[in-house]
């Protein structure tokens, strides 16, 4: 993704057409990837931080290792959270911009079309993500005995 905005500058006017047709394409594996790639690590990340929280709900008394593990566990999620939000804001325009990637068309033959555009659903991915890095990863934070550092300020 990186070589191809590169290259995006330096590509011949008559050739705009099949280079933008390809770079789309590109771009959205890309972006589909890191997506995909974030959603794993966010799960793994999340459950660990939900069952220490269980601990501490138990009335078991809180153990320094275990708020040190969920403190890392916390920053690393806001980071995983903060890079997929970005991840998505940078997918909007390439889904916008090619309407072959807008899955709200269908995808040929027999498969009929979605009910929601692709940007939409990616608007509202941004939505939620907003909830999950204002709302619901503080709260999770303050049950595992974590004091969420401001942005920018936490270290693992």
């Amino acid at each position: 993704a990186k070589e191809i905005n590169l290259t995006n500058p330096v590509t011949a006017t008559t050739n705009r057409v099949a280079y933008d047709a390809e770079a789309s394409n590109l771009r959205w594996f890309y972006h589909t990837f890191r997506s995909t790639a974030n959603y794993y690590e966010s799960c793994l990340v999340r459950d660990r931080l939900l069952a220490l929280a269980k601990e501490q709900e138990q009335g078991r008394e809180p153990v320094p290792a275990k708020v040190t593990e969920a403190r890392e566990l916390v920053v690393r999620w806001r980071r995983v959270l903060l890079d997929e939000k970005a991840n998505a804001s940078e997918a909007l325009p390439v889904m916008a911009a090619d309407m072959r990637l807008d899955f709200y068309y269908g995808f040929g033959g027999d498969s009929a079309p979605g009910k929601f555009h692709g940007a939409d659903m990616i608007r509202k991915k941004l939505e939620i993500l907003e909830t999950e890095i204002d709302r619901f990863l503080p709260s999770l934070a303050k049950r595992c005995g974590v004091v969420l550092e401001p942005l920018g300020t936490d270290k693992p």
